[in-house]
């Protein structure tokens, strides 16, 4: 994801995707990622070396959630790595140099 992508999930009910469509992204019309929403009301992410909770409602931050460098938490915050440690996925945040 980049930085926008991030923002864009963190502000929901936005929908940053519909005003350019030449950004290659899907997801224009459904709910889209909002729907995780009716499971959870803090997901967390992964993406490249980022990690990221989401918090629109502000209940567990004060900016609507935040994105890591994963290199910088994995040592003080390991457990919430550890669900995103799927190897044979070729995702392993725990055991590598992000």
């Amino acid at each position: 994801f980049a930085s926008d992508d991030f923002n864009g999930l963190q502000n929901v009910g936005s929908g940053s995707k519909g005003r350019d469509a030449a950004t290659g992204k899907i997801g224009r019309f459904g709910l889209g990622f909002s729907a995780v929403y009716n499971i959870t009301d803090v997901p967390m992410l992964l993406s490249g070396p980022h990690f990221a909770f989401l918090d629109p409602n502000v209940t567990n931050s004060t900016e609507g959630g935040q994105k890591f460098a994963v290199g910088k938490i994995k040592d003080h915050f390991r457990d919430q790595l550890i669900p995103f440690e799927l190897p044979e996925f070729g995702c392993a945040p725990l055991s590598s140099d992000h």
